[in-house]
């Protein structure tokens, strides 16, 4: 998954308070995982795989090539985007889980997606599309 920002877009935001998204998710043999990154999610806490601390460079290459690709985990701003069903490679994503961006954390958003240094599970249930 890829965040597409435009030159505006690419000025990092923290969060003032905790912002609902949905985070699209693959279950394949009882476990949930990211479906791009096949990261397991084993807790309610959701963060990168590359927890080191982001650099100028970081920035300076989101804000140069205006997209943001790893370091952060990407999420969509309401339920039901892009559209139910999605595929991502083989994966059935056909199911969301309801999370939020924690007050205080450094996120990049367009009209459609967020990308957050972390993101807190809070309905565990799994929101399954029906197509």
């Amino acid at each position: 998954m890829c965040l597409h920002l435009t030159r505006l877009q690419c000025i990092p935001k923290i969060a003032t308070k905790d912002i609902v998204v949905y985070k699209h998710v693959a279950v394949r043999g009882g476990s949930v995982f990211t479906p791009i990154r096949e990261m397991k999610i084993n807790s309610k806490l959701i963060i990168p795989e590359e927890k080191k601390n982001l650099t100028l460079k970081d920035y300076f290459n989101i804000f140069l090539h205006k997209r943001i690709n790893g370091k952060f985990i990407h999420a969509f701003r309401e339920f039901g985007l892009p559209y139910p069903g999605r595929f991502y490679g083989a994966y059935d994503c056909s199911y969301c889980i309801k999370c939020i961006i924690p007050k205080g954390t450094i996120y990049y958003k367009n009209d459609i997606e967020v990308a957050s240094r972390k993101l807190e599970i809070i309905d565990i249930k799994f929101l399954k599309y029906y197509f």
